[in-house]
């Protein structure tokens, strides 16, 4: 692979985390706005939710918020174990666990659009589609920045980094980190004013940026190895750095 080659995938794959990212905005203002206040994305925004008990509606907060860190947990182990299965192939497990992403969003969005959403096993089922999906999204991302650790989910993770890379003078990921924190709030930005113009197609932002993220990882996945096996990537480099070329 060219040095030139090399550059255009990398670019690829930074714009699909930062499609991602937006995905996740999407998701959260969704999920807040349209399922009585609760997050599938900002887990620590849930846990905090469930401790406010003087809160309105709070029992609808405490059983969306449980199911939402349950399904996130549960999948994301889920996804994390079968990571480790093929340790050699970065660019095809991430490519594999976004389609799954991507399926179960679209079933969040399938089931809220066609029942009724004020039932409570309904709600509570669009909840735990959209958490798994967008633990196994958190998975193929940190996969995907490698040693940037973008999860496009744990926002708080990201600023921690973004301001310590600054406060270290640390080139390399700062650029990528503000991107996808300026993304993540421009998702919520853009599903919020869909929401105010034609709520049903609130749920469906997320899963056409999941599924426009998959479409460029596709595009920008590593050539076929040469022979019948590749070469395992390198520890903790993740896929955003490209394929290098064979010697």
């Amino acid at each position: 692979m060219s040095p030139r080659d090399d550059s255009r995938i990398r670019h690829g794959r930074a714009a699909a985390l930062l499609i991602l990212s937006f995905t996740s905005g999407a998701a959260d203002a969704f999920a807040f706005l349209l399922l009585k206040e609760i997050f599938t994305a900002n887990m620590t925004g849930n846990l905090a939710l469930v401790g406010m008990f003087t809160r309105g509606h709070y029992l609808s907060s405490l059983s969306g918020g449980a199911m939402a860190v349950g399904a996130y947990s549960i999948i994301l182990w889920v996804g994390l174990r079968a990571t480790l299965a093929r340790a050699d192939d970065p660019s095809g497990r991430s490519l594999r666990l976004l389609v799954l992403a991507a399926l179960l969003q679209a079933g969040a969005a399938a089931l809220w659009l066609g029942c009724d959403a004020e039932v409570a096993a309904v709600r509570l089922g669009v909840i735990a589609c959209s958490a798994g999906a967008l633990a196994l999204q958190s998975v193929a991302a940190k996969l995907i920045s490698g040693r940037f650790g973008i999860t496009t989910t744990f926002i708080t993770g990201m600023l921690t980094g973004l301001v310590q890379d600054m406060a270290e003078k640390r080139p390399g990921g700062r650029l990528l980190r503000s991107g996808a924190l300026i993304a993540l709030v421009l998702g919520a930005v853009v599903d919020t004013a869909v929401i105010q113009t034609f709520v049903p197609m609130a749920p469906v932002v997320p899963v056409l940026g999941v599924f426009l993220a998959l479409g460029l990882l596709w595009w920008f996945r590593d050539p076929p190895p040469r022979g019948s096996a590749g070469a395992p990537a390198a520890p903790g480099r993740g896929v955003l750095s490209g394929r290098r070329p064979a010697p």
